[in-house]
C-alpha cells in the first residue's frame, strides 16, 4: 500500500502543481485579455487621431489651393496693372516728347526773332550815324 499511498500523494502534489499551473496560466490569460482592451483603446484613440488628422490635413490642403488660387489671380492682376502703368508711361512719354519739340521749335523761333530784332537796332545805329534826323523830320 506504500505505492499507493505513495502514488496518492505524488498525483496530489503533481494536481496542486498543476493547479497553480493553472492558476498562473488563468492570471497570464487574464493578463493577456486585459492587454488587448488596452491596445484596443489605443488602437482606437490613434484611429481617432489619425481620423482628426487626416481632416486637418485636408482643410490645410483646400486652403493651400485657395491660397495658390488667390496669388494666381493676385500675380495676373499685377501683371496687368504693370502692363497698364507701361502703356501710360508710354503715352506719358510720347506727349512730353511732343511738348519738348514745340518747347523747342518755340525757343529757335524766339532766338531767331531775338537775332533779328539785335541785328536791327545796329542797323539803326549804324543808320542813326549816317542820317541827320533833324533834315528828314519837320519841325512842326
Amino acid at each position: 500500500m506504500p505505492d499507493i499511498d505513495q502514488q496518492v500523494i505524488s498525483i496530489d502534489k503533481r494536481l496542486t502543481e498543476v493547479a497553480g499551473e493553472v492558476r498562473h496560466n488563468e492570471t497570464l490569460l487574464l493578463r493577456a485579455e486585459q492587454i488587448i482592451v488596452d491596445l484596443a483603446e489605443v488602437s482606437a484613440a490613434t484611429k481617432a487621431r489619425a481620423d482628426v488628422q487626416a481632416e486637418r490635413m485636408i482643410r490645410i490642403l483646400e486652403e493651400l489651393d485657395r491660397t495658390q488660387k488667390n496669388i494666381h489671380e493676385l500675380r495676373t492682376e499685377n501683371l496687368k496693372a504693370d502692363k497698364d502703368v507701361i502703356e501710360a508711361l508710354q503715352l506719358s512719354e510720347k506727349a512730353q516728347a511732343i511738348k519738348f519739340s514745340k518747347f523747342d521749335e518755340r525757343i529757335k523761333r524766339l532766338e531767331k526773332w531775338q537775332w533779328i530784332m539785335i541785328g536791327g537796332g545796329f542797323v539803326i545805329m549804324f543808320l542813326y550815324k549816317f542820317i541827320d534826323l533833324a533834315a528828314v523830320i519837320p519841325a512842326g
